[in-house]
């Protein structure tokens, strides 16, 4: 008796508390001793079901790390509540920035990862105007020791300028994506500049970076105490 053999793809959706979409991409294999058609029918079927469980998961990974990032949107800063000094866009994608990642061992299985993005930044959120590049170092503590999969980060951002370099803290917290990929958790963070140079070489104030959910842009605006 032949064995019909099916692959498909679905894609899935699901709504944070936020009712902001997430959406997920899952495939699957199955096999029929009736026809290739059934077979399909049933690849089709699961491969549905996992996109929708992989979407639903995700989307709960954000309402839990949603209650960490909230309090960041109320910093007291007065600058905030003025237009920007700067304002330019970078992105997290691999395929446009040069990506590292070290694994680091310590203590058994607390597994950390050192990590590293270097890349463009962009005057415009549809990444055509390149103004400058940005580099960052990280470090993602005990990854193999939680089982909320919202881990710690530290680390520092150096955006390059035309007109000089400002430096800030990253230690905004990521989640583990069902595929294997840490992300920065979505939200609204506020963070001291850290130093600068040329222009800005005592400059001082407030960076503050917008991540929205499904995207890998990600914006920065600039707030100089004058």
């Amino acid at each position: 008796m032949p064995v019909f053999t099916a692959f498909a793809s679905a894609n899935g959706e699901a709504y944070t508390k936020e009712n902001v979409l997430v959406t997920a991409v899952s495939s699957a294999t199955a096999t029929s001793e009736i026809s290739q058609e059934d077979a399909l029918e049933k690849a089709t079927s699961l491969a549905q079901q996992l996109a929708n469980e992989t979407a639903i998961y995700d989307a709960n990974v954000i309402n839990e790390a949603t209650s960490i990032s909230t309090d960041l949107e109320n910093y007291n800063v007065t600058q905030i509540d003025s237009p920007p000094d700067l304002t330019f866009y970078c992105s997290n994608s691999i395929s446009i920035n040069a990506f590292t990642q070290t694994k680091l061992y310590g203590n058994g299985s607390n597994e950390s990862n050192l990590q590293t993005f270097n890349g463009p930044l962009f005057l415009d959120a549809a990444l055509t105007q390149k103004i400058g590049k940005w580099a960052l170092t990280q470090t993602l503590y005990n990854i193999n020791s939680k089982s909320t999969r919202i881990f710690d980060r530290t680390g520092v951002i150096t955006f390059y300028l035309p007109n000089g370099q400002i430096t800030t803290m990253n230690n905004i917290g990521v989640y583990k994506r069902s595929d294997g990929i840490y992300i920065t958790l979505p939200g609204t963070y506020l963070q001291t500049i850290l130093g600068g140079t040329d222009e800005y070489l005592n400059a001082r104030g407030i960076v503050k970076r917008i991540v929205t959910v499904n995207s890998i842009t990600f914006s920065v605006s600039i707030y100089l105490n004058q």
